[in-house]
């Protein structure tokens, strides 16, 4: 097998954490009340279930990832990183052979998820601060 580059290997990674976190796009639901208020037909292949394919050299550190998406260590300003310890232990449980590759992999989705998570809590500040505004 030739090895993909690692800029495409990155990409295919960091897709992952994005389908995770979104459920594989936004929520049916959402979209269908959003709809409906604004009074909008919505195309049938919108709602459609959307599935990631994840490349074979990647099931490991996704697996990883899934069993340890509970064990963020966290400080006073939020979420920190993965509790590594924990990631460790996990490698050891499921036996995976090339550590050192599936840490640097987890280390691409973890900073991923921390985008992902920092980006939703400024949004969740910044619905709160309007909110505030309003009943002041």
């Amino acid at each position: 097998m030739v090895p993909k580059p690692r800029g495409e290997q990155e990409k295919k990674l960091t897709g992952a954490v994005d389908y995770l976190f979104n459920h594989g796009g936004a929520n049916n639901d959402d979209i269908l009340k959003d709809a409906e208020v604004l009074g909008i037909e919505l195309p049938d292949d919108l709602l459609k279930e959307r599935n990631y394919e994840v490349w074979k050299e990647h099931e490991n550190v996704v697996l990883t990832f899934l069993r340890v998406q509970t064990q963020w260590r966290t400080g006073p300003n939020g979420y920190i990183g993965l509790d590594y310890g924990v990631v460790f232990q996990v490698c050891k449980l499921y036996k995976i052979k090339d550590m050192k590759t599936l840490f640097e992999d987890l280390q691409i989705m973890e900073m991923r998820a921390l985008e992902l998570i920092a980006k939703e809590q400024k949004k969740a500040n910044q619905k709160a601060e309007m909110q505030n505004r309003r009943s002041r």
